[in-house]
Order: structure tokens, then C-alpha cells, then sequence
């Protein structure tokens, strides 16, 4: 990045106790840095005072004032309605990122697949939620020797058929502490989930018969029902609830619970499923997954989710900085970030920093201007005819959908404030992808 001019190597930068310290030499592998950190550390680049100008493009980063502030809300939320939350660490799938979360009060991290689920269990987490049921024979030898060797770790599987509830009674080890399963209850034209009451009864029963599984409690996925219209999606929301307090009363009834789980809640609609699941709040530990709100965004997230507005809504902490590197016509501007970069498929970034200048300067720079379309390695940005932009600036853009953000980042660099005009390395948070 060429705008402005580097810092000089006194400048203080603000602490951040929760990032590793990180002294493994910076290679060519290491996509967020360049030529001039090569070989040195990320703890000397920031003993160093490196800032954001320093870095190549395109690279992401990471806003350690705004993450600490969305670790309060969402901390705040949850103890504000004595529910619990299990992120999920598929958004991130950075043990930095978890092991902040869970300091902040977080129950433990959810996960999707065996091989996320072995790497929670590398990483030390102690509670591990896996989305739907664990099948693979060396992932439950895995989470079989962990329930036998460390009494605090706890994994919890979802089923939603019989055969997947036999498939992992077959293979589960039947020595040693059980493995508990959820019942997850779904509806029709949803994603996985028991579709009626009768099938979540005979997946609870079945797991209720097993010798080495132990019923849980009920899980289930509100962001999977689809409808044209933002009041017919809360609608569906609404009836899933309802359906899944009349499943956990017939449990109840038939004397097949005990402490039990009732987990639910992506990152869009979890007030309604706390509004929803009040008749059982007395009676079950309510889990929220969310996992987008440790870094929000300036797209999807900001326009859904239920902490939104206000001081205590959250704030978007991940951001993609691309240099202009074209400008073949006055209305297009060519940036070095495409889709290895930035996540597309909830809609594309918006341009919201010009590096350097003042959020005055910045609008005014960046008025009218769109990305309009990605290539791998290329974005089109349409712009006034009139635009300031000149090849070489340096462009911040929000993005849409944190969890197809990361995973093109083997590590992102941590800044202490995105909004400054040339933010400082504080740190970096490493993703396992």
C-alpha cells in the first residue's frame, strides 16, 4: 500500500491480552504479508509499530476494538435473557477467535463436520456441539478417548432419523462415559430435522434405547425455512418454535428428559427463537449458536440481524483492503481483490474507507462507487465519471457474510481500529481451512 507514508517504529500500540503471542518467521506462504515482513515475526511487527500501510494488497483484517465490543453485546444479550451461547466456529474457524469467545462466557463451540469437531479437540475446547450426527468411526474413537480422559470435555451429536441414531450406537464405543445426541426437528422443504412429531418421538426413543448414547435434548435450525417475505420467514420461525416446545413437552411427558439442551438460533433470527421458546426457558438450557456476530458485517448481517441499532447494536469488525490497479475508463475502476478475497455469494462489498483520509475525504472519494462484479483475482468497481480515485489508493470494503469471508485467509492481520487513518498491527488471528 502506497498511501501514506510508514510510521515510525515508536508509535505505542494498544495491547490486546487475548491474541497469542505469534513468533513463527513470516514466509511466502503467509498471504497477508509481503517482501518486508518476510522472515520476522508477527509479535517484532508489532513491537515495531507496523501499520496497515505497510501490508500488501489485498489483505483482510481484523478490528480488535470493534470484536471486543461485539463480544460485550452479544455477552450482555445472553445474560440478559439467562440463556447460553455455543458459537459456531465454522464463521471463524480460528482457535484464537474461539478461545476469545469462550473466555467471554461462551458455553463452547458449535461445530458442522468431523474434521472441524477434531479440530475443536486439538485446540482444547472442552464443549463441543457437532451439527448433526457423528458417523466417521475414527472421529467417534476420537471424541470417545476425549470423554474417557478428560472429565471436563463434553461433545454433543444431533440426529434426526433412527438409522442415524443406530449407525452411531454401532460404532460409538460402548465402554466409558455415553455420548449424548440431541434430537434435531426440521420442517418440510427445510434442511435436515425431524419433519413431524411421531419421527422426533421414535429418533428420542431410539436414543433413549441405546446403551452407550444418552438423550440431550432437542436442537434445531430456524435459518433454514424459506419464504418470499421478510413477516412470512419470522412466520415460519414462529411455528418452528412452537413445534419444537410441543416435542419437548411429549419428551417431557414420556419421562425421557433429564438437564436437558434446547439449542437453536443462527445469527438473523435468534430474539424470535428466545421469544418462541419461553414456555420451556424454566425447563432447558437454551444454547444460541449465532456465530456471525463476533465480526458482523456491512451487508446481510447488518440489514437482519436483531442487534442492529442503537448502542448496543454490533459493529463490523472484517474488512478487505484492495489497492485501485486500473482505471481503463472514467466510469470503472479495476481493484486487486476478487473472489480468492472476499466472499460474493451474499452480495458483494461495499467500498466504505479510502486508507489515509479522513471519513469525510473517504465519502466524498468513494460517492457513488460500486463494486459491481468479481473476477478470481479482479473487482469492477463502477464510479462517477467525475470520481477522485487514482490507481494506487487504497480501498477498505465491508463485507457481506463473514463465514465465506474467512476461509480465504489462512490468518488475518488484527488492527486496534480499523476507522484510523493508517491502523496498527496489534496482532493476528491464525484459521484452520
Amino acid at each position: 500500500m502506497s498511501t501514506p507514508a510508514p510510521p515510525p517504529a515508536s508509535r505505542r500500540v494498544p495491547s490486546r491480552d487475548w491474541l497469542p503471542a505469534d513468533d513463527v518467521p513470516i514466509t511466502v506462504k503467509d498471504k497477508c504479508f509481503g517482501t518486508a515482513q518476510r522472515g520476522r515475526s508477527v509479535s517484532a511487527l508489532v513491537r515495531a509499530g507496523t501499520a496497515l500501510s505497510e501490508l500488501p494488497t489485498p489483505v483482510a483484517t481484523l478490528d480488535a476494538g470493534a470484536l471486543e465490543h461485539n463480544l460485550g453485546v452479544m455477552s450482555s444479550y445472553v445474560r440478559q435473557h439467562r440463556v447460553g451461547l455455543a458459537p459456531h466456529g465454522k464463521t471463524t474457524m480460528s482457535p484464537d477467535l474461539w478461545r476469545r469467545q469462550i473466555d467471554a462466557g461462551a458455553w463452547g463451540i458449535t461445530v458442522a463436520t468431523g474434521w472441524q469437531l477434531r479440530v475443536a479437540l486439538d485446540a482444547r475446547v472442552r464443549k463441543i456441539m457437532q451439527v448433526g450426527p457423528i458417523l466417521d468411526d475414527g472421529v467417534l474413537a476420537e471424541v470417545a478417548a476425549a470423554l474417557t480422559t478428560d472429565p471436563e470435555v463434553d461433545v454433543v451429536a444431533w440426529a434426526d432419523h433412527v438409522d442415524a441414531v443406530a449407525l452411531m450406537a454401532a460404532r460409538f464405543p460402548s465402554s466409558g462415559r455415553p455420548l449424548p445426541v440431541l434430537v434435531e426437528r426440521g420442517v418440510p422443504a427445510g434442511r435436515t430435522g425431524a419433519r413431524t412429531l411421531d419421527e422426533a418421538i421414535a429418533v428420542a426413543e431410539a436414543v433413549a434405547a441405546s446403551d452407550n448414547l444418552t438423550l440431550g435434548g432437542i436442537a434445531f435450525w430456524e435459518g433454514s425455512m424459506h419464504a418470499g417475505t421478510e413477516p412470512q420467514r419470522r412466520h415460519l420461525v414462529e411455528t418452528l418454535c412452537s413445534d419444537v416446545v410441543d416435542t419437548f413437552d411429549e419428551l417431557e411427558r414420556r419421562e425421557l428428559l433429564s438437564d436437558p439442551i434446547v439449542t437453536a438460533g443462527g445469527s438473523a433470527y435468534f430474539d424470535l427463537v428466545l421469544d418462541g421458546l419461553t414456555p420451556i426457558s424454566d425447563r432447558a438450557r437454551i444454547l444460541l449458536r449465532s456465530g456471525c456476530y463476533l465480526t458482523h458485517d456491512d451487508g446481510v448481517y447488518a440489514e437482519i440481524s436483531p442487534l442492529k441499532n442503537g448502542p448496543q447494536s454490533f459493529r463490523p469488525a472484517l474488512h478487505v483492503w484492495a489497492r485501485v490497479i486500473s482505471r481503463p475508463q472514467d466510469d470503472l475502476v479495476l481493484i486487486d481483490a476478487g473472489r480468492r478475497d472476499v466472499p460474493f455469494d451474499a452480495g458483494l462489498p461495499r467500498p466504505i474507507r479510502l486508507l489515509g483520509s479522513s471519513r469525510e475525504q473517504s465519502l466524498d472519494a468513494l460517492a457513488g462507487a460500486a463494486l459491481i462484479e468479481v473476477n478470481d483475482q479482479h473487482g469492477y468497481l463502477r464510479v462517477p465519471p467525475a470520481s477522485s480515485l487514482r490507481i494506487g489508493d487504497t480501498i477498505g470494503f465491508g463485507i457481506s457474510h463473514p463465514c465465506t469471508a474467512f476461509d480465504k485467509w489462512p490468518a488475518l492481520p488484527v488492527v486496534a481500529d480499523s476507522q484510523a487513518l493508517d491502523p496498527m498491527l496489534v496482532g493476528l488471528a491464525r484459521t484452520m481451512f
